[in-house]
């Protein structure tokens, strides 16, 4: 089966699944390029949405909230496109991209997660204009091998604004908002990279850009300043 629409304008899913809704292109499950829109999931074992194995799909206006593990989640070269939903609640991440996947997330509100969004294992999303807030551990993670483009996010109150650790991780932030952390509004780690070219990194309990541990970031034309703990704009840490 393929290139079936799947179109949802249900107000909410039965918090009884362990994916509440799951896209593949395996026989046994939804298939296709599918439409979702006005749907609430929640309280789910594992994840409110899941795209696996070359999944499409455009979701809008849709809640997802009090889900074990992930608001979303989407691996092995699955590209979902999100705009305009909410995503909140409970010790889980908003946004899991992990191996090979792609897609988008425009326009949403992710806040009160672990992380906002975490991407890993050679997952490669589009991140503008989402505003992520009051996540305990990071607004935006980058793991091993993770990489994304984030544009124009507002990222605000978190623990740590943006993580970006572990070796081959390289993701491309700019325009972005990094602000009232409790600790550092950046944080780069573990022989990571990436670039930060004009981002605003302010108000953060810590640093503005810390970086340690052989990670080896290009940052340029970005504004830091009034940050608690140092009066240095990086830094910078060896052991």
């Amino acid at each position: 089966m393929s290139n079936i629409l799947l179109r949802c304008l249900l107000p909410s899913v039965s918090p009884t699944l362990s994916n509440a809704l799951l896209f593949t292109y395996s026989p046994f499950c939804y298939t296709g390029h599918c439409e979702i829109k006005n749907v609430g999931v929640h309280h789910n074992e594992l994840s409110g949405f899941r795209f696996d194995d070359n999944a499409e799909g455009f979701v809008e206006g849709c809640e997802s909230y009090n889900n074990k593990q992930y608001g979303m989640a989407s691996s092995r070269s699955s590209s979902p496109t999100i705009v305009n939903s909410l995503f909140h609640g409970a010790e889980s991440i908003g946004f899991h991209f992990s191996l090979k996947s792609s897609g988008s997330v425009k326009g949403c509100e992710i806040r009160n997660m672990r992380d906002g969004i975490f991407c890993d294992d050679w997952a490669d999303p589009q991140v503008f204009g989402n505003s992520i807030h009051d996540c305990s551990v990071s607004g935006v993670k980058v793991g091993e091998n993770g990489q994304g483009r984030f544009e124009e996010n507002m990222i605000v109150g978190c623990d740590q604004g943006v993580v970006v650790h572990m070796a081959g991780s390289y993701p491309f932030f700019a325009k972005n908002t990094m602000r009232d952390s409790i600790q550092s509004g950046i944080h780069m780690e573990h022989a990571s990279g990436g670039i930060f070219d004009n981002n605003e990194v302010f108000n953060n309990g810590l640093n503005g850009f810390t970086v340690e541990n052989s990670a080896c970031p290009v940052a340029k034309n970005n504004k830091i300043y009034n940050n608690k703990r140092s009066t240095k704009c990086f830094l910078f840490k060896t052991q």
